[in-house]
């Protein structure tokens, strides 16, 4: 069944708010804000949430774009923070749908016309609405429709050429962070992102409670984005991005086994984690990566200790790590020799 056209008056369309997180990128805020004015759909507004940046982020911002609105969190809340503070307020003014962008994301123009038509088809279902996210440098090759909800954390979604052609939309096991419409329905049943993530994952966990919810996590095949990828975590291959990404494990799984009364697999699920670190932490060492290894290491010690939220590491922490990373060059022997120690590369001090 073709969904029925979305009227292109603005009075008929449901009201959108693109929320557009900040932290120390003002250009490439300013690119994608700008990028919007070529959307063919008129009853949507520009939300900037700036995330404590400590550059001229917002001034820029004020200067080139005046019409369009900012809040200010004052320190940064991270990715589900900063995004929760923006949605909150879309809400409160009176928002049908909250469209979450990324700031290294560039839409369609008609991809908040197609993302409406699916939630047109699917009613009062409707929950997540990802979209079918392209390479930025490769603009013809499809990256994902959005992500398998998978354990330990999640894998990407990338259907056949025919499947995007034949379907209107194709359930998915959550949307892809970059670009996410979230329904009104679907964010006052279920609330916000869990703000224990601060990066990585929220957008698995959200979906994930939306299906627990009797709601829809759909990809809209025809709602287009472009997305450049980790831009403000320095790359895909970051340690920052490696904590987070290690970390937040263990936290989604343990609310999915809460979820399906099945608790007492969760330390089966620890004993795998800690073995799939050590694999990871060596692997990082053996190429000489000791900043990466402290960070998966930092990563698996406060998701023991429940250190959840943005990233802290004592002084007591960072030394057991450290322990951590002897230990595991002992018992590695000769694969990882202390010559290959003395040629490691920090790459900047532990964060």
């Amino acid at each position: 069944m073709d969904p029925s056209p979305v009227d292109q008056s603005a009075p008929n369309q449901p009201k959108i708010v693109i929320v557009v997180l900040n932290w120390n990128a003002g250009n490439e805020t300013l690119r994608c804000v700008r990028s919007l004015a070529q959307l063919r759909f008129a009853n949507y507004k520009v939300l900037v949430v700036d995330n404590g940046s400590t550059d001229d982020s917002v001034d820029r911002i004020r200067s080139n774009c005046p019409g369009t609105a900012i809040i200010e969190t004052g320190t940064n809340l991270g990715y589900s923070g900063g995004n929760n503070v923006g949605i909150t307020h879309a809400l409160d003014q009176g928002a049908d749908h909250v469209l979450v962008l990324n700031n290294d994301a560039r839409l369609d123009p008609d991809s908040i016309t197609r993302s409406i038509e699916v939630v047109q088809m699917l009613g009062d279902k409707a929950g997540v609405v990802g979209f079918a996210t392209y390479h930025f440098d490769r603009p013809d090759v499809l990256h994902c429709l959005g992500l398998n909800a998978d354990l330990p954390g999640g894998s990407f979604y990338t259907p056949s050429p025919e499947e995007m052609a034949q379907s209107t939309f194709l359930p998915i096991g959550s949307s892809y962070g970059c670009a996410m419409l979230l329904t009104r329905r679907l964010l006052e049943t279920v609330g916000l992102f869990d703000e224990n993530f601060f990066l990585m994952h929220e957008e698995l966990d959200l979906c994930a409670r939306t299906r627990q919810a009797g709601l829809a996590v759909v990809g809209a095949t025809q709602a287009r984005v472009w997305h450049k990828g980790s831009v403000s975590f320095g790359g895909e291959g970051s340690p920052l991005r490696l904590y987070y990404l290690f970390r937040n494990w263990p936290l989604y799984a343990k609310k999915r086994f809460a979820e399906e009364s099945r608790l007492e697999l969760f330390s089966e699920y620890m004993s795998q984690y800690r073995l799939a670190i050590v694999d990871r932490a060596l692997e990082h060492l053996r190429e000489g990566q000791l900043t990466h290894a402290f960070a998966v290491l930092a990563a698996a010690r406060c998701a023991e200790a429940g250190r959840w939220g943005k990233k802290r590491l004592s002084l007591g922490l960072r030394l057991q790590v450290i322990a951590d990373i002897l230990n595991l060059l002992v018992r590695a022997g000769g694969r990882v020799s202390w010559r290959r120690l003395n040629r490691l590369r920090w790459g900047g001090r532990p964060r």
